[in-house]
């Protein structure tokens, strides 16, 4: 594993350990100190703005509101000395485990599908962390509750809309800064 995905696990780890889920989506940048440590910055963002939204649509509109001359909220406290190394999104979503799944249980999907999936008998939560950094690395960290381990995946594998909205959003901060 990279620097960045022992960085995000180790953030996934503590949520899991303290038993912590159901919490709203967010997006944060990953910073290197002076020293070479990796932090975390949570930008601030109201809740609601990721309510019965797909993060990826959110991820969108952000990085169109940067590239349009609207800084991201980062915090005050934020330290000014560290660099700017990628951007993160946390999110927590539900998915089936299809192990062992039978046609007729397959063909009930759509119904599910529709809004009911959290209600599914094989539905799993899962957290996910999804970087993308300025040197074009893809990390991603997800786990799933109720199992223990952390699921780690890194390079071309990490894919989809997510992390097109995280680089947009790369790009948009590259070009304004």
């Amino acid at each position: 594993m990279s620097e960045i995905s022992d960085h995000l696990a180790a953030l996934i780890a503590a949520d899991v350990a303290f038993n912590r889920w159901d919490l709203p989506a967010s997006l944060a940048l990953l910073t290197r100190a002076p020293s070479g440590e990796l932090a975390t910055i949570t930008v601030d963002f109201p809740a609601d703005v990721w309510v019965n939204q797909r993060p990826s649509l959110v991820l969108d509109v952000i990085a169109a509101a940067v590239v349009q001359g609207h800084p991201l909220p980062v915090p005050d406290n934020a330290p000014d000395d560290h660099a700017v190394v990628g951007v993160v999104l946390y999110s927590e979503t539900w998915t089936l485990s299809l192990a062992g799944i039978s046609q007729a249980e397959l063909d009930q999907l759509d119904e599910w599908a529709a809004g009911r999936l959290p209600d599914h008998p094989r539905a799993v939560e899962t957290k996910d962390l999804i970087c993308v950094t300025v040197d074009g690395g893809r990390h991603a960290v997800e786990a799933t509750r109720g199992r223990d381990g952390i699921e780690v995946y890194e390079g071309a594998g990490v894919t989809g809309g997510p992390v097109d909205g995280l680089t947009s959003i790369l790009a948009a901060l590259v070009l304004t800064a």
